[in-house]
């Protein structure tokens, strides 16, 4: 995916409320934030990024925030990461079938970790991507 494909599908207001709807769930009080260990109310970046590296996703995640080639993941993935509760939550928040959110915080998810992350690292304080 390229950087217009990337823009294009990250201002996407149904992909915008999936991945609003992801975070709000990470951090928080849910399975997907205690899994994380996010306190309450939490949901940033830092939080997300640990719950799909305890998801099995380390290395692609690692590959997001580091300074190389970002590496791809499918929406099966994502779904294994964070849950298929989350990926429901995200889908009803967006109106989309779970399928295709998954497969939507798939393609978008590695191009905005990368842009949040600059300069190769994760700084706790970093809100939502």
């Amino acid at each position: 995916m390229d950087l217009s494909q990337l823009m294009k599908l990250a201002q996407d207001p149904q992909v915008q409320q999936m991945v609003k709807s992801v975070l709000s769930g990470i951090g928080g009080s849910g399975q997907a934030g205690a899994q994380a260990g996010g306190k309450a109310g939490g949901g940033g970046l830092q939080d997300l990024l640990g719950q799909l590296a305890g998801g099995g996703l380390s290395k692609q995640v690692d590959s997001w925030v580091g300074t190389g080639a970002n590496e791809p993941v499918t929406g099966r993935d994502v779904e294994q990461a964070l849950g298929p509760d989350a990926v429901r939550q995200a889908a009803q928040a967006a109106g989309v079938a779970p399928e295709k959110a998954a497969d939507d915080l798939a393609n978008v998810l590695p191009g905005l970790v990368d842009k949040a992350t600059p300069a190769g690292s994760v700084d706790p304080g970093t809100a939502a991507p």
